[in-house]
């Protein structure tokens, strides 16, 4: 048998183990996630990825009943856009477009902290400044 037959013959297999319920779910779950922060009028803060499957050095988070995963930094970044006043929501992005997946991602923050090494509980060290921002300046002077 040629290797295409045999990924064919694996992904058939695949599919009807899954069953009907199952591949719905899997397909859902599909995508990139992101936490973003937005100001009172809606205007787009920042956002940091999360993952919704357990990475080394990632702490275990939870959002309008959902498990998510992130580094130290991004849950203390959470809290900083709390304390500022800012909006959080995660979203999933897939290639049919964009969803919401926690519109009221800031009332979980406090919790999140919790679980965090007290390293986190301070501070965020280095630069505060979104990539975009430090980009954007790097243009500034071109015309």
């Amino acid at each position: 048998m040629s290797r295409v037959s045999l990924k064919s013959i694996f992904a058939v297999t695949f599919v009807c183990a899954l069953g009907p319920l199952s591949i719905g779910s899997a397909i859902a779950e599909t995508g990139d996630y992101y936490m973003r922060s937005s100001i009172d009028t809606g205007k787009f803060n920042g956002s940091h990825e999360v993952s919704t499957v357990p990475l080394d050095g990632y702490y275990k988070t939870s959002f309008c009943n959902i498990r998510f995963w992130m580094r130290g930094t991004t849950v203390a970044w959470s809290e900083e856009e709390v304390a500022a006043g800012r909006q959080l929501i995660i979203i999933q992005e897939t290639e049919n477009g964009r969803r919401t997946v926690c519109r009221n991602a800031g009332q979980y923050v406090a919790a999140n902290m919790k679980r965090l090494p007290k390293k986190y509980k301070s501070t965020i060290e280095g630069p505060k400044r979104s990539r975009l921002n430090v980009i954007g300046e790097a243009f500034k002077g071109f015309k």
